[in-house]
């Protein structure tokens, strides 16, 4: 059996040379697969949540949006969605088991029960 590293490397080699279909890069990149879809969802909902309480926070500035990007970047690397994160390799092809069930960031920051949490 193959591990995943050698999968992956396998996937890598026939890309590298051509021999990949014209627009697969999105069923085979784990962040295109699965990652971003969650990464946006929760950055917009921070950015409406402080267009809409009017926080004192300019949205539209370089370093407000790298900031914004920041914060949910390292909102993900949180030890709770590593599970998560591992989805994204078994959804792309590179992992043979599915990593559990797990909670996506937007369910578990922005659930009913964690409202008064993050208040």
């Amino acid at each position: 059996m193959r591990s995943p590293f050698e999968t992956a490397l396998g996937r890598i080699h026939l890309i590298s040379n051509g021999h990949g279909d014209p627009g697969a890069t999105s069923q085979i990149q784990p962040l295109d697969v699965y990652f971003f879809l969650p990464f946006k969802a929760v950055y917009k909902r921070i950015v409406s949540y402080i267009s809409v309480h009017d926080v004192n926070f300019r949205i539209s500035t370089r370093d407000s949006i790298i900031r914004l990007i920041s914060l949910v970047y390292f909102l993900f690397k949180a030890p709770r969605f590593k599970k998560f994160i591992s989805y994204s390799w078994y959804a792309a092809g590179y992992l043979d088991t599915h990593p559990g069930e797990f909670e996506t960031p937007m369910q578990y920051c922005f659930s009913p029960h964690s409202e008064g949490i993050c208040e």
